[in-house]
């Protein structure tokens, strides 16, 4: 079985005043991007409408080279 992150609404703004969203794992935030890399891999309204969504190991992957 994959491992599976959970893509969440931040706390924090960024500098910008958008809003950034969390990467979780194991309930630990291991990452924090704002809307354009994250738009491509998941729909972003349903993050909004739930509070919440899953992504896989090889979506995540993907995320950190677009924004490398």
């Amino acid at each position: 079985m994959k491992n599976k992150y959970k893509v969440i609404l931040s706390d924090k703004h960024s500098k910008q005043g958008f809003q950034l969203y969390d990467v979780l794992f194991n309930n630990k935030c291991v990452s924090t991007y704002s809307l354009k890399p994250l738009n491509k891999y998941i729909n972003i309204y349903e993050v909004e409408k739930n509070g919440f969504s899953f992504i896989d190991s090889r979506v995540f992957e993907a995320i950190k080279r677009e924004v490398k």
